[in-house]
């Protein structure tokens, strides 16, 4: 799961130390693209997904289901949690965060059963009030690109839409971008 610094001097990953019995004793580190040794920020089980905001803060994602997504600063420390899965709503895990460019909002994948994404939403959560809500339905994987979009997966099929990255909300319909 490699992942970069938003200055693109760092390169991040996930790795298990040798022998490890499980995927869940690994660490989150940090290499210079311009060389030099790796540094360890913290522990975390196999990710599900990550992402580097501009604000120094690292959000990340378990594999397993019912988690919610956690924390790191850039710098490392002990994980902090960001969200809950809410099972009473159906939640059985968040993950995939992507950090948008204000480094103020992460949007991530609220999925609601194991190994099925069709009937997952992509929610944005405030990293400043902590307020979220639902963007868009039916959708996996939401990056933002500099075309004032957002791009996501559904059903085998890439789309983009429209996004007020301000307002932190979709703006018009989805387009077809790549099928399968």
């Amino acid at each position: 799961s490699p992942f970069f610094s938003p200055d693109g001097r760092w390169i991040g990953f996930w790795q298990a130390p040798p022998g490890a019995a499980n995927a869940g004793a690994g660490e989150i580190k940090k290499v210079p693209v311009a060389g030099g040794p790796a540094v360890t920020l913290c522990r975390a089980p196999l990710l599900g997904g990550v992402s580097w905001g501009s604000h120094g803060r690292i959000v990340f994602g378990h594999h397993e289901g019912g988690e919610g997504l956690w924390h790191v600063a850039e710098d490392g420390g002990t994980p902090a949690r960001l969200t809950t899965v809410d099972t009473s709503k159906g939640e059985f895990s968040h993950r995939l965060p992507y950090v948008l460019p204000s480094g103020e909002a992460v949007l991530f994948t609220s999925q609601n059963a194991p190994s099925r994404f069709d009937d997952a939403e992509i929610v944005v959560r405030s990293l400043v009030t902590g307020a979220q809500s639902v963007v868009v339905r039916s959708a996996v994987d939401a990056r933002y690109v500099p075309s004032g979009h957002v791009v996501y997966a559904r059903m085998g099929a890439l789309l983009a839409q429209p996004f007020h990255v301000t307002r932190v909300a979709v703006t018009g319909g989805p387009v077809g971008v790549l099928d399968n």
